[in-house]
């Protein structure tokens, strides 16, 4: 309960040190710390900085690609969400266009996301895509359009999402042609 109260928060502020956090959530400093840690070897958050008090350096944490996953899954907003990864993790393609495709696709493609990183622990661009094109069939054209818009602006990540959509495109063709 805590871990998720904690990734909740995170996800509607900046990077946070442990003290601030155990404030804002109303906790105490020792169980919200030990969270921290369960969170940190769980992989859904991450050290993103530090922030100096008194000559004295302290972590700041802020969500993972999963962490950002699972906070959505719990309700965050994921607008908010893009425009802190956008600052926090400039280069993290990955994170970044999963943020804008999720914005177009049904609430189950998150929930399955949720559920591969409950599962395995971490999600590659693979997995989502894999997600998305399964997910595929109860989109509009419209929807899918716009999806494969936000695709083209990450072209490592256009080209890993033909992967899937390949693979799927073979196995019907050997399904009809049977």
């Amino acid at each position: 309960m805590l871990q998720k109260l904690i990734v909740f928060y995170l996800a509607k502020s900046d990077p946070q040190t442990i003290n601030r956090t155990a404030k804002e959530i109303k906790k105490s400093y020792k169980p919200t710390h030990t969270a921290f840690k369960s969170l940190e070897k769980k992989k859904l958050i991450t050290k993103t900085g530090t922030w100096e008090y008194n000559g004295r350096d302290f972590a700041l944490f802020w969500l993972t690609g999963e962490g950002i996953i699972t906070a959505m899954f719990e309700g965050a907003d994921k607008a908010l969400l893009l425009e802190e990864s956008k600052r926090i993790f400039p280069n993290e393609e990955i994170v970044l266009c999963f943020l804008e495709v999720v914005q177009y696709v049904n609430p189950k493609v998150i929930e399955l996301a949720y559920n591969v990183v409950k599962n395995k622990g971490t999600i590659e661009f693979v997995d989502a895509m894999t997600i998305l094109v399964s997910i595929a069939r109860f989109e509009d054209v419209e929807t899918m359009k716009k999806i494969f818009a936000v695709l083209k602006k990450y072209p490592e990540m256009y080209e890993q999402a033909k992967i899937p959509i390949r693979q799927m495109i073979e196995q019907l063709s050997q399904l009809i042609s049977d």
